[in-house]
């Protein structure tokens, strides 16, 4: 690809929280996160920049994004303008009433809220002197809104054995959509002490399973782990942090709000700045990670290796005594040598069966291909210029049944035609419509 699909914008390095597992702290002990300043004209015009690559989804984050609302609120609008899906990371605290209400929030697709507890004492320690009761007011604002949102837990040692309970309070104030993410190794700042071993992780996905299973949350990890750790029942299961992997400078990238490229946020090395220099060259410098150079060499033949991409490089990086990228991931086990197989839900096709775009196409045109996706899906997909087409053709038209769509009986019983219907329809770029 020429550019990638999703980018996370970090806005701004200020923070009201100074959390011990930010990815952000570094080992300047004076370094405070509230006295950065943001240089507001400048993401905009990284902003353009990015539209101009026609990416599909942005996520706005920091620092705390909050820190700067108005400017959020002209990335929303900038952004949901120029057809791209936008998403906000934030810790919720300096939410208001108003901000919610402002009629640029028609353009946010979701909320991705930290909460490391609902245990006072545990929140303060996990945030670096929050409080609970703010972020639980702040979290019932955005509930009320109907915004779409999801809550996300990062696990290390300390609260570990809170996940459980955490999901507990959360559900009782109505919240259904729950992750819980281990945390991640800072390379400036690591925190081998309260990082997680291989077993407790297990332990966090078991406490997932059962969130979902016994309280009927939705429940996700936000970042890839090794498919290998994962305990062969729940593979076979249809969770969506099954599907998560390392996408770092393949379709995501990062870029800080000075312009700096980085393969993700957890990446500390630049590659370049997008309003200093072509794109294409920052891009090229991550051909590496698109290569797979940095894939361990005890990953090459696992069956899950397409699903997981060897898990968290950063980490495996900040383990290595040589600093090495190809390090294995410390939550590696041993590479899959079977096949995971998962029931599909087989599709069934009828003439009379009606179909439509399943919502506004975005799209881009790549050398000999097109990227398709629908706003707001996370279903991009890559397709030929015939297909793309018939994509153009179906924004004309509201519905169409499928014999009309094939023109005749033979062309819709071919397996060719068949097929195409099924993988958009699997895809969610088109719907089966009234």
């Amino acid at each position: 690809m020429k550019a990638p699909i999703t980018v996370q914008l970090e806005i701004t390095e200020k923070c009201n929280f100074q959390c011990p597992h930010c990815y952000h702290l570094d080992n300047d002990e004076d370094r405070c996160f509230l006295n950065f300043q943001t240089d507001k004209k400048r993401v905009m015009e990284i902003a353009k920049k990015l539209v101009g690559l026609k990416i599909f989804n942005v996520i706005l984050t920091g620092g705390e994004p909050f820190m700067e609302k108005e400017l959020v609120l002209d990335l929303v609008e900038y952004f949901g303008k120029n057809n791209i899906s936008v998403s906000i990371n934030t810790n919720l605290v300096l939410l208001t009433k108003d901000f919610l209400q402002d009629y640029r929030m028609v353009y946010v697709k979701s909320f991705l809220v930290s909460c490391p507890s609902c245990d006072k004492k545990l929140y303060k320690t996990m945030t670096g002197n929050g409080n609970y009761d703010v972020f639980e007011k702040k979290l019932i604002f955005l509930k009320d809104s109907k915004l779409r949102f999801s809550v996300n837990m990062v696990v290390n040692r300390k609260n570990l054995s809170d996940i459980r309970n955490t999901a507990k309070h959360l559900l009782s104030l109505g919240i259904k959509k729950f992750g819980a993410t281990p945390m991640a190794l800072n390379l400036l700042c690591p925190d081998f002490e309260n990082f997680l071993q291989q077993q407790e992780v297990i332990q966090l996905i078991q406490d997932l399973v059962w969130i979902h299973d016994e309280l009927g949350m939705s429940v996700d990890i936000f970042e890839a782990i090794p498919k290998c750790i994962f305990p062969v029942d729940i593979l076979k299961r249809d969770f969506h942090f099954l599907k998560r992997k390392c996408q770092a400078g393949v379709t995501t990238m990062a870029v800080s709000n000075n312009g700096d490229i980085r393969p993700c946020t957890h990446n500390i090395d630049n590659y370049g700045n997008i309003l200093e220099e072509e794109f294409s060259l920052s891009w090229n410098r991550m051909n590496d990670w698109r290569k797979r150079v940095y894939l361990p060499d005890e990953c090459q033949d696992c069956k899950a290796l397409n699903l997981c991409a060897g898990g968290c490089r950063i980490t495996a990086k900040g383990f290595s005594s040589l600093n090495d990228p190809k390090a294995k991931d410390p939550w590696m086990t041993e590479p899959i040598v079977c096949e995971i197989k998962k029931s599909q839900e087989q599709i069934v096709l009828s003439p009379e069966m009606c179909v439509e775009l399943n919502g506004i196409i975005q799209h881009r045109k790549e050398e000999d291909t097109y990227l398709v996706g629908i706003k707001n899906k996370n279903n991009v997909t890559r397709i030929n210029e015939e297909l793309f087409n018939f994509i153009l053709y179906l924004q004309k038209v509201d519905k169409s049944s499928l014999i009309k769509l094939a023109g005749d009986v033979h062309t819709f019983k071919s397996l060719g035609f068949q097929k195409i219907i099924k993988s958009l329809l699997s895809k969610k770029i088109l719907k089966i419509g009234g």
